[in-house]
C-alpha cells in the first residue's frame, strides 16, 4: 500500500487563505447589515471591530492563525502516515 504525504506549506496557504476570506466574509456581511456588534468575534481576535480596518485586521490574523494551523494539521496526519508506513 503506498501512502501519500501531504504538502505542509500548500496546506497552510490553503488553510490560511480560507481562514481570511472567511472572517472577512462575516465582516462585510454585519457591515452591509449595519450590524455593529461583533458577533463574538471580538472574544477570538483582541482588538477587532465591525468595520473595514476591523475585516483587514481580521483576514490578516484569520490567515496567520489558519497558516500555524494547517501546517500543524498537516505534520501531525504526516508523522502518522510515516509511522504506520514504518510499521508495515
Amino acid at each position: 500500500m503506498q501512502y501519500v504525504l501531504l504538502e505542509s506549506r500548500a496546506l497552510a496557504l490553503a488553510f490560511g487563505v480560507i481562514e481570511a476570506l472567511l472572517l472577512m466574509v462575516i465582516t462585510l456581511v454585519l457591515l452591509v447589515q449595519g450590524d455593529t456588534a461583533p458577533f463574538l468575534l471580538h472574544r477570538l481576535l483582541p482588538g477587532y471591530t465591525v468595520s473595514i480596518q476591523g475585516m483587514i485586521y481580521a483576514g490578516v490574523v484569520g490567515f496567520v492563525d489558519g497558516a500555524i494551523g494547517g501546517w500543524i494539521f498537516a505534520w501531525i496526519y504526516n508523522a502518522g502516515v510515516k509511522r504506520r508506513a514504518r510499521e508495515k
